[in-house]
């Protein structure tokens, strides 16, 4: 869900995500789907399914739903359908706008096509494609495609019959061109003509210098050629058919059946010409283009070779599995790809050229509804997440400040413990060792606050006086250790030799502040001095 939401698709031509787009192609007599694989920079053909419309069981709407039934059930996987409208239901127009960006062009292509409509703009939905940019003029040739809205509406019916909905509605010729363009090499800038053979009608698309240039539609078709042979050998127009399809144009078993089918093809191709003739003429240089037969066309056998010696054309069959033969689409499907599945191919696969185009605009737009709660949902997951991830964050940083305080107060413990020697060893919380501290501070503050309540009994007097009795020098004095009382010094001490010792003594006995000297028999020994109160004052 985050990657139909917040991430997108592709970035360039990479897909970030493995992506699966089912073709459909519809027409009288069959529905053929392709379904293609994009994964990282690689395109897959994987599937290719055709259904027959078997005529007299149904309706067409209700037989064509079936087949689409049918279909998304041997084709479950899928994350995109695509759907193409027939040429022959679109309105072309060709447009130079003073601008080259898809933005601009959009805003403006409205107004610049709506006179241009033989149906009221109302009742039109169209969309466009960008056929060539002149990045020095700053212009842009585009071509229009329009349709009627009940267009829209009926091919948007046959799939709601099957319970599914077409997220891009395109063009077959538009999608053929994008296959063009994605399987072409840039340095092919030859002339073009596709020339789609259908029922009633014949659709000519034609590229120039590899640049889609125009796309006609001509109402007449297979139909057509089936309705002069009918008339002139009086058979019904669905065995004229019939026979076209099956002999082709020559059929050895009826020479007059041949005579009649090559007037027949000959009168019809000429109507192409004209059509090509009158597009092609002002082109400077003048280029003579190459013909690719689609459609049933491709069904007609001998139609290519007749083509080229009783009319000197230039045409082929179009050959799907040779066009792609060296291109970057690989075919995964074990059946070969048939002429009637080229359209269903074209649509499939995404192209450059009409990756904005689609006619499901105005009120067949596709609801943003869907999309909206997706994002609102992974956001608040995403939002959920990230307030989890950071309480949990809190979680662990606060578990680890504990124990990081507890360190800091075990250590704190030891070294106040370290520097106050009365405080009980197996006291160990903080609190109260800071108090026992405390009391310690305050009897010691005690203890100096009784000496310096009066001047005669001043502290400061005492060490001056056993300062000025003392003389390291003379005595090798090393002091350790001075520690004060109320009414006593005692020093911790070391003198040279017991000589020494005993002049130490004799010099403090002397004075009148100390009243009286502990004896002392070792060199390294703690004396405890007396001392006289009430006559500091006298001898300061």
């Amino acid at each position: 869900m985050i990657k139909n939401s917040l991430l997108p698709e592709k970035i360039g031509a990479y897909y970030l995500f493995s992506k699966r787009i089912i073709g459909f192609d519809i027409n009288r007599t069959h529905v053929t789907a392709t379904r293609i694989l994009l994964k990282g920079t690689q395109i897959t053909i994987e599937q290719c399914i055709e259904e027959k419309l078997e005529a007299g069981i149904a309706e067409h709407q209700e037989r064509v739903a079936q087949a689409i039934k049918t279909i998304i059930g041997n084709m479950p996987k899928y994350n995109e359908i695509r759907t193409a409208l027939s040429s022959s239901l679109i309105v072309f127009k060709e447009l130079t706008l003073p601008f080259i960006s898809h933005e601009k062009i959009a805003m403006a292509v409205e107004f610049e096509v709506g006179p241009l409509l033989p149906f009221s703009v109302q009742d039109a939905i169209f969309d466009f494609i960008i056929t060539h940019v002149n990045q020095e003029e700053g212009t842009a040739r585009i071509l229009v495609a329009a349709t009627q809205k009940q267009h829209i509406a009926y091919h948007m019916q046959l799939f709601e019959l099957a319970g599914i909905s077409p997220d891009i509605i395109t063009i077959d010729m538009f999608a053929l061109y994008g296959l063009y363009k994605q399987v072409t090499p840039k340095a092919d800038q030859g002339n073009i003509a596709f020339v789609d053979v259908g029922s009633q009608s014949t659709t000519i698309t034609y590229i120039k210098q590899n640049q889609l240039y125009y796309i006609r539609s001509l109402p007449k078709g297979v139909s057509t050629i089936a309705k002069a042979v009918s008339k002139d050998l009086n058979l019904q127009p669905g065995q004229a058919i019939g026979n076209i399809m099956n002999f082709g144009i020559k059929n050895a078993e009826d020479p007059k059946q041949t005579q009649v089918m090559t007037q027949a093809i000959k009168q019809f191709w000429q109507y192409v010409q004209f059509t090509l003739q009158s597009v092609t003429s002002s082109d400077e240089p003048a280029q003579k283009e190459k013909i690719i037969l689609l459609g049933m066309a491709t069904d007609i056998e001998g139609l290519a070779l007749f083509l080229k010696e009783e009319l000197s054309v230039e045409g082929e069959i179009f050959d799907i599995q040779s066009f792609l033969q060296d291109s970057a689409i690989h075919i995964a499907t074990k059946q070969p790809i048939k002429s009637t599945q080229v359209m269903s191919v074209s649509v499939a696969l995404p192209s450059l050229e009409t990756s904005f185009f689609t006619l499901r605009r105005k009120e067949f737009k596709l609801s943003g509804t869907s999309l909206l709660f997706k994002q609102l949902f992974v956001g608040s997951f995403l939002l959920v997440l990230l307030f989890g991830s950071l309480i949990s964050f809190m979680i662990v940083q606060v578990h680890a400040l504990k124990s990081e305080a507890i360190n800091l107060e075990a250590e704190t413990v030891a070294e106040i413990k370290e520097r106050f020697t009365k405080i009980d060893e197996d006291e160990d919380r903080l609190d109260d060792v800071i108090e026992a501290a405390g009391k310690e501070v305050k009897q010691q503050e005690s203890v100096l606050s009784a000496f310096l309540r009066s001047p005669s009994s001043s502290i400061l007097n005492y060490l001056l006086e056993l300062t000025k009795r003392l003389n390291p020098q003379l005595l090798g004095l090393q002091v350790e250790q001075i520690t004060i009382s109320q009414d006593k010094i005692i020093m911790k001490a070391t003198v040279r030799d017991y000589d020494a010792l005993k002049m130490l003594e004799y010099d403090l006995a002397q004075s009148p502040l100390f009243k009286h000297i502990s004896p002392q028999e070792d060199p390294s020994f703690t004396m405890e001095i007396t001392l006289a109160k009430g006559k500091s004052d006298g001898n300061a």
